[in-house]
């Protein structure tokens, strides 16, 4: 059962970035944040609005308490961990300050990143740009998240990232990432 399309505020002409569905008794929300493009454009003022609205609708629409899974492509890479080069990544789009005191407000809700729930190494990663040999030299960013509020969280048994989706002919520059739940 699709419960909302589009992000409260979009424009009507905006980019299919948002769905809220209820599956199984299970509430999904999926969203493909903004890139940004490049720090101090208009575009990467917009994406930290989306995210703003994005918690907003949050906090409007669902209960921290019960089930729900936030998962997409969040071009954002959270921590250090997950940027095969954090030095060089530092203050740009996709690792940024102000990303990261979005994504932090959107987990402090009460959601919890169900990949690290599994899996804590670094150098794990859910896309690698096409360019200079990204993905054979395993220089990504994991930008693909699932987060989960803690009762679904618990019933999290794995989370994985498929490279081999990655190897294909003509393939996404992004990998799956599937998370199992025992629901």
């Amino acid at each position: 059962r699709v419960i909302c399309r589009d992000l409260p505020g979009d424009d009507e002409d905006a980019q299919a970035r948002f769905l809220h569905a209820e599956v199984a008794g299970l509430r999904v929300m999926c969203a493909y944040v903004p890139n940004g493009r490049e720090v101090g454009t208009e575009a990467f003022a917009y994406k930290l609005r989306w995210l703003d609205r994005l918690r907003r609708y949050l906090g409007d629409q669902a209960d921290p308490s019960q089930p729900l899974a936030l998962v997409g492509d969040f071009n954002i890479a959270p921590e250090t961990r997950d940027v095969h080069d954090p030095d060089a990544y530092a203050g740009q789009v996709h690792f940024h300050p102000d990303e990261h005191a979005r994504l932090a407000d959107l987990c402090a809700w009460g959601l919890e990143d169900a990949f690290r729930l599994h899996h804590q190494d670094a150098g794990l990663y859910s896309w690698w740009d096409y360019r200079q040999l990204g993905f054979p030299k395993n220089r990504g960013l994991r930008i693909d998240l699932i987060l989960l509020t803690a009762s679904l969280a618990e019933a999290c048994s794995d989370v994985r990232i498929d490279r081999d989706e990655r190897k294909g002919k003509k393939p996404s520059d992004h990998a799956p990432v599937i998370a199992e739940l025992d629901w």
